[in-house]
């Protein structure tokens, strides 16, 4: 090959290079605090992390004591202390008073019982979007914070566990009471988005109990909710087992499952990006299905960091693109080292609460949100063209399957277009530049991929 012919061939790789530089992917990182009752020490010890989102329980019968008579002094004051720290917060509303469920229901079971009226819940929602959302009332009066305000409000906690849906047929009852949410939330404040609570398969009863699939009991009884979804807020916990780790069944816990919650969405024409809004390690002591190996309670929160690093660090990889935030459960285990049991729930935390001990997750965790934490904007590649001169057809990928592609053809001497939808492979006539870029429901990639002769 002569001079010409090889500088010409050097041109044409560089050119199939595309100007869009890969980096490291991004995700929104927060963590649970309990920060309404742990209060701002929570906070302070949460802000040492590095983390700037927290998620933070929202209560009904806190915040609507008696039907129609709104009480938000402890919770405006948990935001602003929150702010003051520069955090955000994630509410989760939920937590009914005793007025808006069934007259028979126990007093205790309350907070974990469906409201009678869908109606009532959504007033909630939409008081909490007024006044949280972006540009709420709180913010109005707390100009100085007002970008920390989050458009996401989650929908409920974990409903597929509750017990009032356990009898046939009321699985559904969420989607309705999903659907009723986020019709009056984004009513009372366009700028908020809501994420639906989701997982593989629900139980339908006690003792001994039947499964539903979740996703698709939900579309059954609401067809149309994947117009009001936002997210899909996923708690894929992977009990003692490493993310490699393959179900056995729907309820088996496994880190897997975040992509198969996933792809049942998708299946049902539902493509929507997840929210990990919990996810954890135990290190509690009865090694089996729940907890992390070890015979020492030193050895399981050894383990219990290494496995929590290779999980968030696989959340920064271009595998998991479609999961856009990660919240870390949770901040404080309050249980002592010296006396360990076999509670799961005691002992997810990464720093034990009475002396602020940071135990070794606490590397994990933050070693992770230093690599990773960012706003999750997808990144477009072009993989190869076919074709000569002004006709070509362009193949490209994004690496967000939640993400669409926009093109635009044009640009040196020539004037560019205005960005446009497209899809790969794009066929190009009567032009010498290409460019695409990825756009997603959190942002629209800086940096297009181009390609130009």
């Amino acid at each position: 090959m002569g001079r010409k012919g090889r500088a010409l061939l050097a041109l044409l790789v560089a050119l199939l290079i595309p100007s869009a530089t890969a980096e490291a992917r991004s995700l929104y990182f927060g963590i649970s605090a309990n920060s309404r009752t742990a209060g701002t020490s929570a906070q302070d010890l949460a802000a040492e992390t590095g983390v700037t989102r927290l998620r933070e329980d929202v209560y009904w019968k806190v915040i609507e004591p008696a039907n129609d008579e709104w009480s938000w002094a402890s919770t405006d004051q948990m935001y602003l202390t929150a702010a003051e720290r520069g955090m955000s917060i994630l509410p989760i509303p939920n937590s009914p008073p005793c007025w808006a469920v069934p007259e028979k229901t126990e007093a205790a079971n309350c907070e974990e019982t469906y409201p009678v009226e869908n109606a009532e819940y959504a007033e909630f929602v939409a008081e909490i979007a007024k006044r949280y959302g972006p540009g709420g009332d709180f913010w109005d009066d707390h100009p100085e914070y007002s970008s920390l305000a989050l458009p996401q409000i989650e929908i409920w906690n974990e409903p597929y566990l509750n017990p009032s849906m356990y009898e046939a047929g009321q699985q559904g009852r969420y989607a309705s009471l999903f659907k009723a949410a986020a019709v009056a939330g984004n009513n009372a404040n366009k700028a908020t988005r809501y994420l639906i609570e989701s997982t593989i398969d629900a139980r339908t009863g006690p003792e001994p109990p039947d499964y539903v699939k979740w996703a698709e009991t939900l579309v059954a009884s609401e067809p149309t909710i994947g117009n009001y979804i936002d997210g899909l807020a996923i708690h894929p916990y992977p009990g003692s087992h490493k993310i490699s780790y393959q179900p056995e069944n729907g309820t088996d816990e496994a880190f897997v499952n975040v992509r198969n919650d996933y792809e049942r969405w998708k299946a049902l024409g539902i493509n929507k990006p997840v929210w990990i809004t919990e996810v954890g390690y135990s290190s509690c002591a009865d090694n089996g299905d729940h907890c992390v190996p070890g015979s020492t309670q030193a050895e399981r929160e050894k383990v219990k960091a290494d496995y929590l690093a290779e999980l968030l660090g696989a959340l920064g990889k271009d595998e998991y693109a479609f999961v856009h935030a990660v919240y870390l459960y949770n901040l404080e285990q309050w249980t002592s080292a010296s006396s360990p049991d076999d509670e799961k729930s005691n002992w997810y935390g990464i720093a034990y609460g009475p002396t602020g001990e940071r135990l070794p997750a606490w590397s994990s965790f933050v070693s992770n949100l230093e690599a990773f934490n960012g706003i999750p904007a997808p990144n477009s590649t072009i993989t190869k063209f076919t074709g000569s001169g002004q006709n070509r057809f362009f193949y490209f990928s994004i690496n967000d399957s939640t993400a669409s592609a926009e093109c635009q053809l044009g640009g040196g001497s020539e004037k560019p277009t205005s960005w446009f939808s497209c899809a790969s492979p794009y066929h190009l006539i009567g032009y010498h530049g290409f460019r695409v870029r990825g756009v997603n429901a959190e942002a629209v990639e800086s940096t297009p991929a181009s390609f130009s002769w």
